[in-house]
């Protein structure tokens, strides 16, 4: 009988162990989406500005867009 609880009790912690690390990297992968979410925002904001010089740029010059980031 003893033994019946205990593995009931082992597989009961390991679920709950198992529940609280999903938990705990569900959050960080939602503190990535959200860090991710915002670099892209940045990312279409200054493509945006570059974009609109490119296609304002009526001197006949060549525009060389470089990434920055890398």
């Amino acid at each position: 009988m003893c033994g019946i609880d205990y593995e009931k009790n082992k597989t009961s912690l390991y679920r709950t162990n198992n529940i609280e690390a999903l938990s705990e990297r569900l959050e960080f992968l939602q503190i990535t989406n959200e860090a991710l979410e915002e670099i892209y925002k940045q990312s279409d904001e200054e493509m945006s500005v570059v974009l609109a010089s490119v296609m304002t740029n009526n001197n006949g010059q060549a525009v060389i867009v470089m990434n920055l980031n890398t």
